[in-house]
C-alpha cells in the first residue's frame, strides 16, 4: 500500500504540500514520491487520475510548477471516446475538462465551500474496487481497509443499467481548512472492458445537501450501444444529420460526456477558447434555463423572462431560426444559442477570456450560418 506523507513547510527545506479543497488530496515532495515501489506504480497512476485538477475559483495551495508529477498511468488507457451519456443538474456549474476527466462540474455551497464532480472512465478493472476505496480513504485522512471489511462499506446500486457499487466515506478529522470535515461520495461502474468512476467530494454539510441531486444525476446516467470511436478530423463537416463548415483556426478535439462535437482556438497569448455543440433530444429545459445555468458557469444571477428578450436576438437563417445569447461577466464571456430541429434541441456555445472571445465573434456567426441539416433542401 502506498503512504503519502504530508510534510510541514520548513524554512530551510525545499519542502510541500497543498490540500486540494475539490478532491482532498494531500501530496507530498519528490523525495517521497521516488520511495514508491514499482510494484505501486498502478495504483499510484489511479491516485492521480482520481484527483481531478479543476481549481479555478478555489483558494487552493499549488505545488510549483517544477514538482514533477506525473502521471503513471499510460495514454492509452484513458477513453478518449466514450458511450456514456448524462443529464446534468441545471445548478451544477460545467468545468472545463482536464487530466483524465469525462465531465467536470464545480457546485457552489451556501458556505462559500464548493464540492467537485469528476466523471472519468479507464480500460480494464482501473484496479479494483478496494484499491480505490483505500485511496479515497486515503484522500480523507482515514486508515486503509482490508478486503473482509470492504462489504461493510459499500453498497449496490444500478446506474445505466450497469450493477455498480457505491461508497460513503467521511473524514474522522477537520481536513478542509482546518475547520470542516472532507466526505466523498462516489459510484464505481464496471463494464466488460472498462470502469467508470463518478464522484462528488466536498465539505460534508455540502455534499450531504446534493447526496439527493447526485443520485438523481445517477439515474440519467445511460450507455449507447458501442461504436468506433470518432476520430476528429482537422474540418468534420457533419455529424448526426448536421453538417458546417469548420473556420480555419479552429481545431477539432476528442468528444466526450454529452458532447457531439467539440473545438478549440488558442492565440498567440497561449489563451484557449472551447467551442461546444451538444445535441439532446426534445427541448432540454427551457431556453431560459439553460441560458442562466450558462450565466452561473461565469458567476452571474438568473435573467427573468423579460430580459432574456430583451438581451437575446434571433438569428434568422433558410429553414431555421437561432436563438443567440452573448454573456459578460468582467473578464469572461460565453457566446451561445440554441437551436430547435426536428424534435432534438442543439446548443453552440463559446467560452473564453472576452479579449478573446469578442474577436471571434463574427466568425461564431459564420460558422452558425453554415449549418445545413440533411433533411432541409
Amino acid at each position: 500500500m502506498i503512504k503519502i506523507k504530508m510534510l510541514e513547510t520548513k524554512r530551510k527545506q525545499k519542502r510541500f504540500h497543498f490540500l486540494n479543497i475539490h478532491t482532498l488530496n494531500v501530496f507530498s515532495t519528490t523525495a517521497d514520491l521516488r520511495r514508491i515501489s514499482t510494484s505501486n506504480i498502478r495504483i499510484f497512476g489511479l491516485a492521480l487520475f482520481l484527483l481531478g485538477c479543476q481549481d479555478r475559483d478555489v483558494h487552493v495551495y499549488r505545488v510549483p510548477k517544477e514538482q514533477p508529477f506525473l502521471p503513471l498511468t499510460s495514454t492509452h488507457d484513458v477513453l478518449k471516446e466514450s458511450n456514456i451519456r448524462w443529464v446534468p443538474p441545471e445548478h451544477w456549474i460545467e468545468q472545463p475538462l482536464v487530466g483524465l476527466r469525462q465531465g467536470s462540474f464545480r457546485v457552489q455551497g451556501t458556505s462559500g465551500y464548493e464540492g467537485d464532480v469528476s466523471i472519468i472512465g479507464l480500460k480494464g478493472d482501473a484496479g479494483g474496487v478496494l484499491a480505490n476505496v483505500n485511496l479515497w480513504r486515503q484522500q480523507l485522512h482515514l486508515s486503509p481497509i482490508a478486503k473482509s471489511n470492504l462489504p461493510a462499506i459499500i453498497s449496490g446500486i444500478n446506474v445505466g443499467g450497469e450493477e455498480s457499487v457505491m461508497v460513503d466515506l467521511t473524514s474522522e478529522k477537520n481536513i478542509i481548512k482546518e475547520t470542516h470535515q472532507g466526505r466523498i461520495m462516489a459510484s464505481i461502474i464496471p463494464q466488460s472492458d472498462m470502469t467508470w468512476f463518478i464522484k462528488i467530494a466536498g465539505e460534508t454539510k455540502l455534499v450531504e445537501k446534493e447526496k439527493s441531486t447526485y443520485l438523481s444525476f445517477l439515474k440519467t446516467i445511460s450507455f449507447s450501444e458501442k461504436t468506433e470511436p470518432r476520430i476528429p478530423q482537422k474540418e468534420p463537416t457533419h455529424i448526426d444529420g448536421i453538417q458546417w463548415t469548420l473556420p480555419e483556426m479552429w481545431e477539432a478535439q476528442p468528444v466526450s460526456g454529452m458532447r457531439m462535437a467539440s473545438f478549440t482556438v488558442q492565440d498567440i497569448k497561449k489563451e484557449v477558447l472551447d467551442i461546444s455543440v451538444v445535441s439532446l433530444p426534445g427541448s432540454a429545459g427551457s431556453t431560459l434555463a439553460n441560458v442562466n445555468r450558462w450565466r452561473g458557469q461565469i458567476g452571474l444571477g438568473p435573467f427573468d423572462r423579460d430580459t432574456l428578450e430583451k438581451e437575446s436576438k434571433i438569428l434568422d437563417l433558410p429553414g431555421k431560426q437561432i436563438m443567440m445569447v452573448d454573456i459578460l461577466n468582467e473578464d469572461r464571456q460565453i457566446l451561445a444559442a440554441i437551436l430547435h430541429h426536428q424534435g432534438k434541441t442543439w446548443f453552440f456555445k463559446m467560452t473564453g477570456h472576452q479579449t478573446f472571445v469578442s474577436p471571434q465573434n463574427s466568425t461564431f456567426i459564420d460558422f452558425l450560418k453554415s449549418l445545413r441539416f440533411s433533411d432541409v433542401p
